[in-house]
């Protein structure tokens, strides 16, 4: 299972790079509180109109799939009506030479 990562102010801003981002850099993502990065889990919103899965830029990702049913559960009381899925990271894939998160 993967780790959890926090990286602190003073590491982004030692790993900048010429076009200002610390993620480019190689920096791993600041996980927010009771977030996994790579725990697999995922809660997304349907939007009623089209079908389609609303996302966020950052999505928030769960440790497990009990965590996500947990949030899914207070999503749907403070929007009764709306839909909300549990999606599961099932496979990584990555370009040769290059390494998955």
């Amino acid at each position: 299972m993967a780790q959890d990562t926090c990286v602190s102010k003073e590491a982004k801003s030692k790993s900048f790079n010429k076009y200002n981002s610390w993620l480019a850099a190689g920096v791993p993502a600041r996980s927010e509180l009771g977030e996994r990065i790579g725990g697999g889990w995922f809660v997304f919103k349907r939007n009623p109109k089209s079908g389609r899965i609303s996302q966020s830029k950052f999505p928030f990702e769960y440790a497990d799939k009990k965590l996500a049913k947990d949030q899914a559960d207070v999503l749907s009381a403070l929007q009764p009506g709306a839909e909300f899925i549990i999606l599961q990271v099932v496979a990584t894939v990555a370009a040769e030479g290059r390494v998955a998160a």
